[in-house]
């Protein structure tokens, strides 16, 4: 059975590769337009019996080229691989190199992350909780592209998307109070004095070094925003130019945005702020964050 190319759009990715091309829609329909040229000819009483045999030949030909540019080719795909990783299934080596955390507090960061044992990703399909967590921490550590990831925990690049999607929305859906102007809770709980007196014991145990956390602007770099029309149809109007010109920063030469987080000395974000365009600087989100006057309300 001749199974006929179809569109990029319509396709996985991991089958893109079959997909009919741009140069081959647009020779497609150059061999059409011909044909059906040729045809209306053919139809023609008055042309002589040797001139509609060489045009049926030539019809001929361009129906086979037609058909060998639109034909799938016959290319076996290797199956998916499930390889339902757990921490079980990494070495300690492995966990600190994939993860940045020891293998005996994967369970326990798992368990106070509260993953559901059950996951149901965007388009239904299921992933351990642990599952997902692994995966997000590996692409957060790693920052490797998606297509990377798959050799190591298996399935495709579509799934390890959806699972990211997840891990990100858990994570933002339930702890995002921890560290949005929420300094008091951290303070009640100790934690804000336990990284002074880290820090104060790293520089000879001064009691009047009281510093406990570590403020900076962390940059992101986006594409370029308002790039393209602002509405649909021919002829369409474009993004006004400082549109674009205000996520940019000259001195980075890319767009993008920023936050400013506080750090304690464990590692732990204290608190964040943002984000805001990349254009402005460190002291305006130091100013619109209000952290000094935050502080100073403890």
């Amino acid at each position: 059975m001749i199974q006929l190319k179809k569109p990029a759009r319509k396709l996985s990715l991991r089958k893109r590769f079959l997909a009919l091309t741009s140069n081959e829609a647009v020779q497609l329909r150059f061999y059409e337009k011909q044909l059906t040229k040729l045809i209306m000819r053919l139809r023609n009483h008055r042309i002589s019996s040797e001139l509609k045999a060489k045009g049926i030949v030539i019809a001929n030909m361009l129906l086979n080229e037609m058909i060998s540019l639109a034909t799938e080719p016959n290319v076996s795909i290797e199956p998916l691989i499930d390889r339902q990783r757990t921490i079980e299934s990494f070495t300690d080596s492995e966990c600190w190199n994939f993860f940045e955390t020891r293998k005996e507090d994967l369970p326990r960061l798992l368990l106070n992350l509260r993953f559901p044992e059950k996951c149901v990703l965007e388009n239904r399909a299921a992933m351990s909780g642990e599952e997902v967590m692994l995966r997000g921490l590996y692409e957060l550590v790693s920052g490797a592209d998606q297509h990377e990831i798959v050799p190591i925990f298996g399935r495709d690049q579509t799934q390890q998307s959806r699972a990211f999607k997840y891990f990100v929305d858990h994570i933002y859906d339930n702890f995002l109070h921890l560290v949005t102007d929420n300094l008091t809770w951290w303070y009640e709980n100790v934690y804000l004095h336990m990284s002074r007196d880290a820090i104060r014991a790293k520089f000879g145990g001064n009691e009047h070094f009281s510093t406990f956390g570590f403020i900076d602007c962390n940059c992101l770099d986006t594409s370029r925003p308002g790039g393209g029309p602002a509405e649909e149809g021919t002829d369409a109007a474009r993004w006004h130019p400082l549109i674009q010109r205000a996520f940019y920063n000259g001195w980075k030469s890319v767009h993008g945005l920023k936050h400013q987080t506080v750090d304690s000395a464990f590692g732990m974000t204290l608190d964040m702020y943002g984000p805001y365009s990349l254009r402005k600087n460190d002291l305006k989100l130091l100013a619109f964050s209000r952290i000094n006057a935050r502080l100073r309300d403890l």
